[in-house]
């Protein structure tokens, strides 16, 4: 699930303003030309307070924004702007809590929030907020601690001694991931009790409702050892100073264990680590790379073992 923060937006709203005044410039538009057709950009995280399918519109923050057609609302179950109407309560047979605030089923809460980014087209009867990316979710409420225990038959577990419950509302799919943020399944939760777990979600009527469950849950895979990249990250340099940092586990442990990280892109080396031992957890490994002198950050790295095990995820760019 991708998760749309405030440093991304900035950024992209930046680069936004950034292109429409180049554009100006280049085009020998006039200030007064400016103000109609060139695009700005705008961003906006708040309450939901009215969806119009039929406009193709969600009013949020006390703005109305366009949702065109074609755009996935991320953190929904692919809900774009063409099928807006699976937003509304109405659709959603299974929720516990209404996208909209100050409802009967919602009494002292505030509506689903929307985060999105845009642009802003100027015509001669004024301007249109156009998304261009977005996330809506219920509301962002995070508990983390010690599982205390997990009631498999009923889909909840208790967190710090908080109930919790696997959301139920399909407009909002729930996961419960691994370490490597690969999904797994509530009986897999049920082996990590004592350990620690990050529930992302909305709290109602006493009861956290999850949306998505991280844990450090490193499952067994049949055959070969278990990799899982914790952290790829990167930044693109001029000059061949472009950098790259993979971070992963390993389990179970064996010396002498190499990580080979590849682009899977074109199947190029990027390095071989050692997997080393976990001090804190002596049954796993860790293995770290990091690289300072790339002509570009890939995409996407893939870890393998020297004993068989695979794991490939993005990499995030900064």
């Amino acid at each position: 699930m991708m998760k749309l923060r405030i440093g991304t937006i900035r950024e992209f709203v930046r680069a936004l303003l950034a292109a429409s005044c180049a554009m100006g410039f280049w085009l020998g538009a006039s200030t007064a030309q400016a103000q109609v057709g060139l695009a700005a950009g705008f961003a906006v995280e708040g309450p939901i307070s009215a969806i119009d399918p039929v406009a193709g519109t969600i009013t949020v923050q006390g703005m109305t924004v366009v949702v065109p057609a074609n755009l996935v609302l991320e953190g929904t179950a692919g809900i774009t702007g063409a099928t807006m109407n699976r937003l509304l309560d109405a659709n959603a047979p299974g929720r516990v809590r209404s996208i909209f605030g100050s409802t009967t089923e919602n009494p002292g809460y505030t509506g689903g929030t929307l985060k999105g980014a845009g642009v802003i087209e100027r015509t001669a009867n004024g301007r249109v907020f156009r998304l261009t990316e977005a996330v809506v979710e219920l509301a962002e409420n995070v508990l983390s601690g010690e599982l205390d225990s997990v009631d498999v038959a009923n889909n909840s577990f208790v967190l710090n001694g908080v109930n919790c419950q696997m959301n139920p509302d399909q407009r909002f799919p729930s996961e419960i991931l691994d370490a490597g943020a690969e999904p797994i399944t509530i009986n897999d939760l049920a082996t990590q009790i004592g350990g620690l777990v990050t529930v992302v979600g909305y709290y109602h009527n006493g009861i956290q409702y999850a949306v998505t469950v991280e844990t450090e849950v490193v499952p067994a895979t049949p055959g070969s050892d278990t990799v899982r990249i914790t952290r790829a990250e990167g930044r693109n340099r001029d000059r061949n100073r472009s950098e790259l940092r993979v971070l992963g586990i390993v389990t179970p442990f064996e010396a002498g264990v190499n990580i080979t990280i590849t682009d899977p892109a074109n199947g190029a080396v990027l390095g071989v680590v050692p997997v080393v031992q976990d001090e804190l957890n002596p049954a796993q490994g860790t293995f770290q790379l990091r690289r300072t002198n790339l002509a570009a950050t890939p995409a996407r790295v893939r870890a393998t073992s020297t004993n068989g095990g695979v794991h490939e995820v993005d990499v995030t760019v900064r």
